[in-house]
């Protein structure tokens, strides 16, 4: 997405796979949008990816199971959450993120990536040490047709998943779950 006059580099990226939307990529940085405060797609985007921080404010370690391209991680960077455990399965999209993201989430020292399934990481995480654990857009359209019933999220949001999930909180946090209505 071409940015608007004055700004010096793109502001959103569309990342398509298989003829069908995947992610998007926006800017959300206090910079960009103070001056462009109405600029779409990101200021749609933005009270979606703050919302967890105006719930728990202050969150100090988070974990973000499908941290994709890293709109999420960027939101947990821009709260100062100190601890960021990104989750991400597929190398290619975290690559992206790293390379293209206008904020550059994942080269924030509070971060930490994992490539890895969802699943594996909750099993293998210690319990009660997150302050937010946050099931992020878990869709992968990569190896199955635009038109296919079968999706990443189907094996991820599971009452198991939500159960492992929920055992790696402290007590009186939040578990933040994310699902595209599209």
């Amino acid at each position: 997405v071409a940015p608007p006059k004055g700004w010096p580099q793109p502001v959103a990226y569309l990342l398509t796979a298989n003829s069908d939307f995947h992610q998007e990529i926006v800017d959300l940085s206090r910079a960009f949008v103070s001056r462009y405060p109405d600029f779409e797609p990101n200021h749609s985007a933005l009270s979606y990816y703050d919302m967890p921080y105006e719930i728990i404010p202050h969150p100090r370690r988070v974990l973000i199971a499908g941290a994709g391209t890293g709109n999420d991680v960027a939101a947990a960077v821009r709260h100062g959450v100190d601890r960021i455990d990104a989750v991400e399965i597929d190398p290619v999209i975290l690559q992206i993120g790293e390379r293209y993201h206008p904020e550059h989430p994942y080269s924030s020292s509070s971060v930490r990536i994992h490539v890895n399934d969802a699943r594996a990481f909750f099993h293998q995480a210690p319990k009660s040490s997150y302050d937010m654990v946050e099931f992020s857009y878990l869709d992968s359209h990569t190896l199955f047709a635009s038109l296919s019933s079968l999706r990443l999220d189907n094996y991820v949001y599971t009452l198991h998943s939500f159960k492992e999930a929920r055992s790696l909180l402290k007590p009186n946090v939040i578990l933040v779950l994310a699902l595209d209505g599209r």
